[in-house]
C-alpha cells in the first residue's frame, strides 16, 4: 500500500520547524541564566536584554508558526504570554511597561496601514454589508456574553455579593467589552497572507468600523450604567460630551496628519522618500496622542485612510 506524497510528511518541513523552535529554547534559556547571574538592577542594560529578547524571540516563534501553518502573529502571541509575567516572568511587569513605546509604535503603524486599506472604491460596493455585519456582530455578541454573565453569577463570588442592577451593569460592560476586535491583529494576518478580494475587504471594513462603535458604546454604557454600580453617582451628560471630543479630535488630529504628510510624500512623479520618515510621522503622532489624551487607534487610521484616499500619494 503506497502513501500518496500529499500524506507524507517533508522532512524539510519538519526542519524548518525544528531549527527556530531550538533557537527559541537557547534563547529563553539564555536569557534566564543572564538575569540569574546579574545584578536585577543594573538599569539600561537590563533594558536593553529585554529588547533584545523580544526582538529575537518574536523572530524565531514567528518562523515556528510560520513553519506549521500558522500567521506569524499567533507566534509572537504565544511567546509573549509564555515569557510575560503571567507565567515564566522572562518579562517582568515593569519591562513591560519599559518596553510600551514599542508596542505604541507598533499601533501607530499598523493602524495607519489599516486606514490605508480602506479604499473607498473598493468600499462602497460593500458599505451596506458592513454596516449591517457590523451591527449583527456587536449586539449578538453584547447580548450573548450580557446574557450568560447574569446566568453565572450565582457561581461567581463577587457577582454574587451584588445587587441584582450592579450585577446588570456588570455583564453589559462585559458584554461590550467582549464586542471589541482587533484591527492590528487582522491587519497583520491579512498582509501576511496578503489576502486580497471581497471577503477581505468586508472583514478589514467591520473589524475598523466595530472597534470605532465598541469604543462609543463601552464609553455610553458606562456612562449610563454608573449609577447602578454606585448610587452616589448621578448620571451625567458631560460623559457624552468628552466622548465625542474624544473621539473627534482623534478622527480629526489624525486626518490633519495625514493629509500634512501626505504633502511631505507628494505625488507619483517625485522621488520616494526615506522610511525614517514614515517612523518620524507615527513618533509624532505618538507624542501628540499622549499630550491630547486621545486614541492612537483611531488617530492612525484617519491618517492613513486620508492619505490613502485623498492624496496623490496614496498608493506610495
Amino acid at each position: 500500500m503506497s502513501t500518496s506524497p500529499t500524506s507524507r510528511r517533508d522532512p524539510a518541513d519538519a526542519l524548518a520547524a525544528l531549527r527556530p523552535a531550538v533557537t527559541l529554547a537557547l534563547l529563553m534559556g539564555l536569557t534566564w541564566l543572564t538575569f540569574q547571574a546579574t545584578d536585577p538592577s543594573f538599569g539600561d542594560g537590563r533594558l536593553a536584554i529585554f529588547v533584545g529578547f523580544g526582538l529575537l524571540s518574536a523572530s524565531a516563534s514567528g518562523a515556528v508558526a510560520a513553519a506549521v501553518g500558522l500567521p506569524r502573529i499567533t507566534g509572537f502571541i504565544v511567546i509573549g504570554i509564555l515569557a510575560g509575567p503571567s507565567l515564566l516572568g522572562l518579562l517582568p511587569a515593569p519591562a513591560v511597561s519599559d518596553l510600551q513605546l514599542i508596542d505604541d509604535f507598533a499601533m501607530a503603524l499598523i493602524a495607519m496601514l489599516a486606514g490605508g486599506e480602506l479604499q473607498l472604491e473598493s468600499l462602497r460596493p460593500h458599505a451596506k454589508t458592513i454596516g449591517l455585519a457590523t451591527l449583527a456582530v456587536t449586539a449578538v455578541v453584547w447580548m450573548g456574553v450580557a446574557a450568560s454573565v447574569l446566568a453565572v453569577s450565582p457561581l461567581v463570588p463577587f457577582l454574587g455579593a451584588l445587587p441584582f442592577a450592579a450585577t446588570v451593569a456588570v455583564a453589559l460592560l462585559l458584554g461590550v467589552w467582549a464586542a471589541n476586535s482587533s484591527p492590528d491583529l487582522t491587519v497583520a494576518v491579512i498582509e501576511e497572507r496578503r489576502a486580497q478580494g471581497p471577503l477581505t475587504e468586508v472583514i478589514l471594513g467591520v473589524t475598523i468600523v466595530k472597534d470605532v462603535v465598541v469604543i462609543v458604546l463601552f464609553a455610553l454604557v458606562l456612562a449610563l450604567v454608573t449609577p447602578l454600580l454606585d448610587p452616589a453617582q448621578p448620571f451625567s451628560a458631560s460623559a457624552l460630551g468628552t466622548l465625542a471630543g474624544h473621539i473627534g479630535g482623534s478622527l480629526a488630529l489624525g486626518a490633519a496628519m495625514g493629509w500634512v504628510f501626505s504633502q511631505y510624500l507628494g505625488g507619483e512623479g517625485k522621488d520616494a522618500r526615506s522610511p525614517f520618515a514614515t517612523f518620524l510621522f507615527a513618533y509624532l503622532m505618538i507624542v501628540l496622542v499622549d499630550q491630547l489624551g486621545l486614541e492612537l487607534l483611531l488617530t492612525g487610521v484617519a491618517a492613513g485612510f486620508v492619505i490613502e484616499n485623498l492624496s496623490p500619494a496614496g498608493e506610495r
